[in-house]
């Protein structure tokens, strides 16, 4: 119970960090956090699909199933991030 609280209090001062503080672009602050979300979900997805795997004893239906189901996250995530303007990450020097 311990380390829940201090990650959800780690989060708290993240976000408070982000409301907070000034900010000269905020839509460069928006699309980052955007991005950083449509990485998160796929990951958080497949270490569910990595979970069932191990309960269903790497059942060839079900990890299908999910299989598929992850591919579908991961796809739609890849289509929102295409979906994206260009012009939008100016701010990124890559």
């Amino acid at each position: 119970m311990r380390s829940e609280n201090s990650l959800y209090s780690r989060v708290i001062d993240a976000t408070d960090i982000m409301i907070v503080a000034p900010i000269d672009n905020c839509n460069a602050l928006k699309y980052a956090n955007g991005v950083s979300a449509e990485i998160a979900i796929p990951a958080t997805s497949l270490l569910f699909l990595f979970r069932v795997k191990a309960i269903y004893n790497h059942s060839k239906i079900v990890t299908a199933f999910f299989g598929f189901l992850w591919i579908a996250i991961a796809g739609l995530s890849i289509l929102i991030l295409i979906g994206i303007p260009k012009g939008l990450f100016d701010f990124i020097s890559l």
